[in-house]
């Protein structure tokens, strides 16, 4: 009989480990209780930068019907360059006020008496159009205008009024990160010594966090951070498993990264197949001064966690399944300080959620996260109003109140852009039909018909129709 490789029996051996840690554990469950005190979001303006707030009043973008494209992939639609939407300004009592016109797309940072935004525009070399994502900000007029180069905004110090932004030079390869004080207007470059490739993961209190290679030093992950003084530190450097890219085509990588506290926590995994699958990895964390390092005694199957905090201690939530005396838990939760693991009943999706969110603005003290629609018993919405682990729900059954589209033949319909400030929900409902053109295969394209735009007063339940594009 042939000997199963080494690789197998790890696997064997941490199927083992884990039974034996949930037995070290007991029957020990969490269940995280929702609640209906709205008065734990008062910082939840922060969670999409979609919108801007500021002394009651709301800021958004009104798209139109060419702003993107008609059909994608997953319907990902790609905003269009060149194309014309306003800025509009909203108040409690529901007037608005366009405030001016511009060719922005994306999120909307107030920043002092400033916005600060991204356009894609289009560049013509011979007979090849090119697009590029421009940085630039405003007054609040929409006058003023300053352009910043070509790239992205990838975090936002709403302390220091940094933001951070990846750079990405017309006509070179070479992508480089920088901090702009938008209070004056200094451009600061974030270099950084430990490697050519950079990948930016997180921002916090002054420092940023990357996972940096060489190309001297294949297989080989450090993580550095770079402060805005220009000070650099590499924390950890992880190695790849070459068995695993030997025997089964991919090598390791960190897939995942986030700064909680005074710890750095990471997925550190591979991804192969056609659908470009996570196939499986470790989950491990540090102090970010590169001290007690601490590893998941079990492998995770999920490149997602969540963060939370209970009396103190660290717990760490994956989407991994569980099933237990015939029932069966959606989330499996790390113990960091007793290296143990149990069982949760904590949506899934919750944890998704925070994984596909672009931007995490910084503030001392206050974490909320993003709000997130689930389909369970009607659609319903839910926060996380700071690193408790607390579950608000903010709406129920939204779905009974929404304008239906498309006479019946929706094939999927998407809620994005959850926003919660000052007792209004505001969100999009978003109509798709199945696009065979878009398809790639088994991946699903489609088209969109149309993208209601809804303000919804809590106190009440009063849903107002803001516009539709």
């Amino acid at each position: 009989m042939r000997r199963p490789s080494d690789r197998k029996w790890k696997w064997f051996l941490r199927i083992l480990l884990l039974s034996l840690t949930v037995m070290a554990c007991g029957k020990q469950t969490d269940g995280r209780a929702k609640t209906d005190a709205l008065s734990l979001l008062a910082h939840m303006e922060q969670t999409d930068h979609s919108y801007a707030y500021r002394d009651g009043r709301i800021y958004y973008r009104q798209y139109h019907k060419d702003s993107f494209e008609e059909a994608a992939l997953w319907a990902d639609y790609h905003p269009m360059a060149d194309t014309d939407k306003e800025i509009v300004c909203i108040d409690a009592d529901g007037e608005k006020t366009v405030l001016f016109s511009d060719k922005g797309y994306g999120d909307i940072y107030l920043i002092g008496e400033r916005f600060y935004m991204t356009e894609m525009i289009t560049q013509v070399k011979g007979d090849e159009n090119y697009i590029y994502s421009n940085i630039y900000s405003v007054d609040m007029q929409g006058q003023n205008r300053i352009d910043y180069g070509y790239g992205e905004i990838y975090d936002f110090d709403m302390d220091r009024k940094f933001l951070i932004l990846k750079m990405d030079p017309e006509g070179t390869s070479v992508k480089t990160y920088c901090a702009l004080n938008c209070m004056s207007g200094e451009m600061i470059p974030l270099d950084v010594d430990f490697g050519d490739d950079l990948t930016f993961w997180d921002y916090q209190d002054g420092w940023c966090y990357f996972d940096a290679h060489q190309e001297a030093s294949e297989g080989i992950c450090r993580v550095v951070a770079v402060s805005l003084e220009g000070e650099q530190k590499e924390i950890i450097a992880l190695a790849s498993d070459y068995e695993a890219e030997n025997e089964y085509g991919y090598s390791e990588e960190l897939c995942e990264m986030g700064v909680v506290g005074d710890r750095i926590y990471i997925v550190f995994g591979g991804y192969a197949g056609t659908a470009y699958c996570f196939q499986g990895g470790k989950i491990i964390t540090i102090k970010l001064d590169g001290s007690d390092y601490r590893s998941m005694a079990i492998e995770s199957s999920s490149d997602a966690f969540y963060v939370c905090f209970d009396a103190g201690k660290p717990l760490v939530f994956i989407p991994q399944r569980w099933t237990e005396d015939e029932v069966e838990y959606e989330t499996t939760v790390w113990d960091v300080e007793s290296n143990t693991v149990f069982m949760s009943d904590f949506p899934q999706q919750l944890i998704y959620e925070q994984r596909t969110h672009s931007i995490w603005p910084y503030r001392e003290h206050i974490a909320p996260r993003t709000l997130c629609a689930l389909r369970d018993d009607g659609t319903n919405v839910y926060a996380l109003p700071d690193d408790s682990g607390r579950i608000v729900r903010i709406a129920t059954k939204i779905d009974e109140a929404i304008v239906p589209r498309g006479d019946g033949e929706v094939d999927y319909i998407n809620y994005q852009h959850l926003y919660y400030a000052d007792g209004f929900l505001y969100f999009e409902v978003e109509f798709n039909i199945y696009d065979a053109e878009s398809s790639i295969g088994w991946r699903d394209g489609y088209r969109r018909l149309q993208t209601d735009v809804y303000r919804l007063k809590l106190d009440g339940n009063v849903m107002e129709l803001l516009y539709s594009y």
